[in-house]
């Protein structure tokens, strides 16, 4: 569960996620885990709070079904990772400059498509993991999106990190994207954004085993 609350020494709302009895260990005992949404709006505050509340409960998903087969290292890398991120502000400082100028939308168009991209690394972090743990590596490590194991397992994490790329590829991203994002706007603003949706190219996924190197 998660709420947000206005900090009674602060003048800016805060988010709250009480973490699962089970997985308090994880965290060093921690019952709830405290965000500051930096911002004394209340509106502003819920959003945000929303977005934590997405990348909590995913944390949460991973260790309820990966945490009890993980080293302590790649579980405490794996919380300070999603713990330490910054939600991104650009766009919420653009959106406070006035009207929607040519230059702003711009600017959320590169805010989106980073975003999406650091999304996308993450995702291909988490499934790459657990498939390394489901053959029984526990010695892993990352820089990033570059990843590392010992010498003997180097050849299993680059199939296995093909296998997550050609995974997560295999859908229409972009579609899954939109049809969550816009799940609430009326149905002819979906449809004129559908619109304006760039075309899917061939991505040949069948290439990628064969593939030196790989960049997710």
């Amino acid at each position: 569960m998660s709420t947000v609350f206005h900090h009674p020494k602060r003048k800016t709302f805060y988010h709250r996620s009480i973490v699962p009895h089970r997985l308090q260990p994880y965290f060093k005992g921690r019952q709830q885990l405290w965000r500051s949404l930096k911002t004394e709006d209340k509106d502003e505050a819920i959003l945000k709070s929303a977005q934590w509340t997405a990348r909590i409960h995913q944390l949460f998903l991973t260790l309820k079904k990966q945490g009890d087969r993980m080293t302590d290292e790649q579980r405490e890398a794996l919380v300070t990772h999603w713990l330490e991120v910054e939600l991104d502000e650009a766009e919420d400082a653009r959106a406070l400059a006035g009207p929607l100028s040519d230059d702003y939308r711009e600017g959320v168009w590169h805010v989106l498509s980073d975003n999406s991209i650091h999304s996308l690394d993450a995702a291909h972090l988490v499934i790459t993991m657990n498939k390394l743990l489901d053959e029984g590596v526990g010695r892993f490590a990352c820089v990033h999106d570059s990843y590392l194991t010992l010498a003997s397992d180097m050849g299993l994490l680059v199939r296995l990190t093909q296998g997550a790329f050609m995974e997560l590829h295999k859908s229409n991203i972009m579609e899954s994207f939109f049809e969550t994002s816009c799940a609430g706007l009326p149905k002819e603003v979906r449809e004129r954004l559908r619109q304006s949706m760039p075309e899917q190219r061939g991505l040949s996924l069948e290439h990628v085993p064969d593939a030196p190197y790989l960049f997710s």
